[in-house]
């Protein structure tokens, strides 16, 4: 453990540390000590995001009912890897994914899920995932209106995005405009 933890204060890189606090957690889990392991878990995620192994297996422990793990801390985890400056747009944009996901999936806050999209939109428009995303959501959530809104940006850079077409009917159904709906699924 102790040579993990010198292994991790020599990491420079956001990865490295990743994989060092992985290789805490495995060594904290074969001790069986449930707090240390969600801990560098936690602290994985903030440095690798929501494309890795270390949520993976925090997503486990909060399966598993392990009271060391939350999906408020996973948050918290993820708000961190959000803001450094050595990460991605495209990662930064899947851990806004992540976030929204988790809002609305497991704490049932839309509203906070759609902010999250929206920031991640705010940072990157043309993330296609993302506007899709929140398409989607604000459908759901009785947006229909909203949605369309998103769906006409998403389709101004690219008018061939098959999902973003058939979402496209999805809302203008959802709108009543079961017309224009048919037109925008053919």
């Amino acid at each position: 453990l102790t040579l993990s933890k010198r292994l991790f204060e020599a990491c420079t890189a956001n990865r490295e540390r990743a994989a060092a606090k992985l290789q805490i957690a495995d060594i904290e889990e074969k001790r069986g000590e449930a707090a240390s392991l969600a801990r560098a878990l936690s602290e994985a995620v903030a440095y690798e995001g929501a494309d890795g192994m270390a949520i993976t297996r925090y997503i486990e422990l909060i399966v598993k009912k392990s009271p060391q793990a939350t999906w408020v801390d996973l948050l918290g985890a993820l708000g961190l890897f959000i803001e450094q400056s050595e990460a991605s747009p495209d990662a930064v944009s899947a851990a806004h994914r992540k976030v929204a996901e988790i809002f609305v999936g497991q704490l049932r806050r839309p509203d906070e899920a759609i902010n999250s999209l929206r920031r991640a939109l705010e940072k990157r428009a043309n993330d296609v995932s993302s506007r899709l995303a929140l398409s989607r959501l604000l459908r759901t959530e009785g947006e229909p209106s909203q949605a369309v809104e998103e769906l006409r940006r998403l389709l101004t850079d690219d008018v061939t995005y098959p999902d973003a077409w058939r979402e496209m009917g999805k809302s203008l159904d959802a709108m009543g405009e079961e017309a224009e709906a048919s037109a925008a699924v053919q």
